[in-house]
């Protein structure tokens, strides 16, 4: 910004806040990144950057969240773009005015963004960033501006996650909303690592982590003995939703869908599904495998058939994309390195038979759900857990906890089959056919 359109706007700001009779914080105008050490009291901080000002957030001492974490969630070209469009008197006007709005009555945590060629007004929730040096280390829960995990953590311009990610596995378009955020923010703090769960409390964030190590350990177990796992039925166990899912797989790709109970001995329930193409002709994956685990045979049962609705689209792009690679695996299963090539893997018509063990159980014995927690569960097994809180300053603000937890009697999940062969003892027969 040219030094005389910074004093022009410098000087609209002044006349705009001085014509307020009040206002609840100091207000800053700043050239780029020239932000200064936190204040002492509440402090406003303007500046351009790219082709908009930008107002805010608000910096509340001894509260995370400033003008440094704003620009750092901002995409690269809104903050380091050369100003394409000239900052004319509607503009600092138009600015100017929402200053002394905001400076009135601040929100801590929003930023107002004025786009300088359509004088177009936006507001943009703003998360504090762990790697900022100019905030707290500790930030307590956001003001409620709304209860929705959306409005906290999606934003296009400054979220977290720039949109709310697809998922249509819970029981109402609220629900989808806020699984499908919490999945996302989890594989963001779990970069691949197991054990990784989040909630809205501790205790709901451990449980999710154990889910996560239980769904391993059982299919893992049934895997490794190779001894037929008793078939569940959706009949008895699904409820209608997961039922009215796994129609609707059957009509959209053909596959149908088989239930195993792959619990393992610490009373979690686990299951397996199985989606089989019976189609001899059909250029498509033979199968494809996926695991749940919930605290009830039911949320087990939803959770897997789920996860396998999510899989069966990718994993059918991916092995027409490469089919050659797939066979290759069959022939070598060295090869085999990752999820994804499991699931190229077990699409190959050829090596279904290794899942043929699988179909000589007998039909599931309803029996009722426990009525402990899974933590009760693996402790008054005997099962050391041990934690570790991975919640994150922008998690902390959303008021949401995560935890890493890991049982060193629960088997994990290798997907490489060298290095599997090398870990494990019964030797796995063939590489895991889950992807």
């Amino acid at each position: 910004m040219s030094d005389r359109c910074f004093g022009a706007l410098r000087d609209a700001v002044v006349r705009a806040v001085s014509s307020r009779a009040r206002t609840a914080a100091d207000v800053i105008v700043a050239t780029l990144g020239e932000y200064g050490v936190r204040a002492a009291v509440p402090r406003l901080v303007v500046r351009r950057k790219g082709d908009a000002i930008l107002v805010g957030p608000l910096e509340v001492p001894g509260v995370a969240g400033c003008g440094e974490c704003a620009d750092r969630r901002l995409p690269g070209d809104a903050v380091h773009g050369p100003p394409g469009v000239r900052l004319d008197p509607p503009a600092i006007e138009t600015a100017a005015a929402v200053v002394a709005d905001e400076a009135e009555s601040p929100a801590p945590g929003m930023l107002t963004r004025v786009d300088i060629a359509s004088l177009r007004v936006t507001r943009h929730r703003v998360l504090p960033v762990a790697e900022c040096g100019r905030c707290p280390v500790a930030a307590g829960p956001l003001p409620q501006v709304s209860q929705t995990l959306a409005a906290t953590y999606a934003d296009p311009l400054t979220g977290a996650l720039r949109d709310v990610p697809g998922y249509f596995g819970g029981s109402s378009a609220t629900e989808n909303e806020e699984i499908a955020i919490l999945r996302a923010l989890r594989a963001s703090v779990a970069a691949g690592r197991p054990g990784v769960g989040i909630g809205r409390s501790m205790a709901e964030a451990l449980t999710d982590a154990i889910l996560d190590l239980a769904m391993a350990d059982g299919l893992v177990r049934a895997w490794h003995n190779r001894r037929a796992l008793p078939r569940a039925s959706l009949r008895g166990l699904g409820d209608m939703e997961s039922r009215m899912r796994v129609a609707a797989i059957r009509l959209r790709s053909g596959y149908e869908v088989d239930l195993f109970d792959a619990t393992g001995p610490y009373s979690i329930p686990v299951v397996w599904a199985l989606a089989v193409n019976r189609e001899d002709d059909d250029p498509g994956p033979k199968s494809i495998s996926a695991g749940g685990a919930g605290s009830r045979r039911s949320e087990a049962v939803r959770n897997a058939v789920a996860a396998l609705d999510e899989l069966i689209p990718r994993t059918v792009e991916s092995f027409q994309d490469d089919i050659a690679r797939a066979w290759r695996l069959a022939r070598n299963p060295e090869l085999v390195r990752s999820r994804q090539d499991a699931g190229l893997l077990y699409g190959v018509p050829s090596v279904f038979d290794r899942l043929s063990f699988l179909y000589d159980g007998e039909a599931l014995t309803e029996t009722p759900d426990q009525p402990t927690t899974v933590v009760d569960r693996l402790t008054e097994a005997g099962a050391e857990i041990l934690t570790t809180d991975l919640t994150t300053v922008e998690l902390a603000a959303g008021g949401l906890r995560a935890v890493r937890a890991e049982v060193p009697r629960l088997m994990p999940m290798i997907h490489g089959y060298a290095e599997a062969v090398r870990r494990f003892w019964p030797l796995p027969a063939y590489p895991y056919p889950f992807a």
